[in-house]
């Protein structure tokens, strides 16, 4: 890290390496420095080892909000596909899981992986549904992100574009990006501050577009990272789709306490613009949640 040009006057060389002992390990603390820039010899310039401490502790936050904040969005979007299901009669349990199928080309067992194991929790259901699942049992037992195409598939074949599913089913696909990351204790800040050019889903630009704090280059320019994307992405289903207000604002809360831990360190990242932006942007989408 020294080599890097990383510096430890806040943090001393030997509280970082009790640090990278048994605290985080060295790849997850070191990914952060991407969002720091490096001079003409490869050096990074104005970073400190406390700077890239400080981001992996407000990203593990983060992550435990993000991961709550899917589970709450996934099983919502359950219980209203199985609520619509049940109520229009000319659906059937097994046929619409038959056609999904056939139309993504899947098996149960794929649908249902590990089940079949004597150690798996759903082993039983696996047993007793496998040669004809309902629906109810599918959409408990199946992976996020078979979740997501069996939305889509909802969406275009079986609902033919309900407004309710249509904006869902363009959207959902980035919300898997994130729940996976924070589900597996990914860095989800890694390159939050990088100049990217990914195309931003309109669904998504519109949302931002409503809020008129956020200027139309700062929303132009931050959709293009992808990372960022993806976050207002949950942040837009989120506040679309979960139907508890108790939910929202516990969740709401959490962000906000967030957004205040994060400028615990704030003179860390004064000469980082890249940072100091990515802050606003997200902080002018908290406050309007709010």
């Amino acid at each position: 890290m020294k080599a890097k040009g990383i510096k430890f006057n806040g943090i001393n060389e030997e509280d970082a390496k009790n640090i990278l002992q048994h605290t985080n390990y060295y790849y997850k603390l070191t990914s952060y420095k991407r969002n720091f820039s490096k001079n003409s010899v490869g050096k990074y310039n104005n970073l400190e080892f406390s700077y890239l401490y400080d981001l992996s502790t407000i990203d593990m936050r983060l992550r435990y909000i993000l991961l709550h904040m899917c589970l709450d969005i996934e099983h919502t979007l359950k219980v209203k596909i199985l609520k619509d299901i049940t109520d229009n009669t000319q659906l059937d349990g097994y046929d619409i899981v038959d056609r999904f199928f056939k139309h993504e080309n899947l098996t149960a067992d794929d649908c249902m992986p590990g089940s079949a194991a004597k150690t798996h929790y759903n082993e039983k259901l696996y047993k007793r549904y496998l040669k004809d699942p309902p629906i109810w049992v599918l959409l408990e037992t199946m992976q996020f992100g078979i979740f997501v195409r069996f939305i889509e598939f909802y969406t275009y074949k079986i609902t033919k574009n309900d407004d309710y599913y249509l904006n869902l089913a363009k959207v959902i696909k980035h919300v898997k990006n994130i729940r996976n990351a924070a589900a597996h204790n990914q860095a989800i800040l890694m390159d939050i501050a990088e100049n990217r050019a990914d195309r931003a889903t309109k669904v998504i630009s519109d949302y931002v577009l409503e809020i008129s704090s956020i200027s139309s280059t700062m929303r132009n320019h931050k959709l293009k990272n992808r990372k960022i994307h993806d976050l207002v992405a949950v942040l837009y289903i989120y506040e679309n789709y979960i139907i508890s207000e108790g939910i929202k604002k516990n969740r709401y809360q959490d962000l906000l306490e967030l957004m205040e831990r994060i400028k615990r360190n704030k003179d860390f990242y004064q000469q980082n613009p890249g940072l100091v932006s990515a802050y606003t942007f997200f902080s002018k989408i908290v406050d309007q949640l709010n």
